[in-house]
């Protein structure tokens, strides 16, 4: 996620531009992401669900209960 933003944000690097890519990524998706990524202007939290996983036998395999993260309004 942080090369994708990089990327955006262009060579001219910048706070503003950084925060402006970052805040752009609407269902991004990586080699390991179990689910797409979106950030906004007013949510820069990237997951409020959290699934672990390891790799067995080449694959990703998911272990343990999901963790939740969710928003608490403050």
């Amino acid at each position: 996620m942080m090369v994708e933003i990089l990327n955006r944000a262009g060579s001219d690097l910048t706070r503003d531009s950084f925060l402006d890519a970052a805040e752009s990524l609407r269902g991004f998706t990586c080699s390991f992401c179990l689910v797409p990524v979106s950030l906004s202007p007013t949510d820069h939290r990237p997951f409020e669900i959290e699934v672990y996983a390891r790799v067995e036998g080449g694959k990703w395999v998911t272990f343990g209960e999901p963790v939740d993260f969710e928003s608490t309004g403050e």
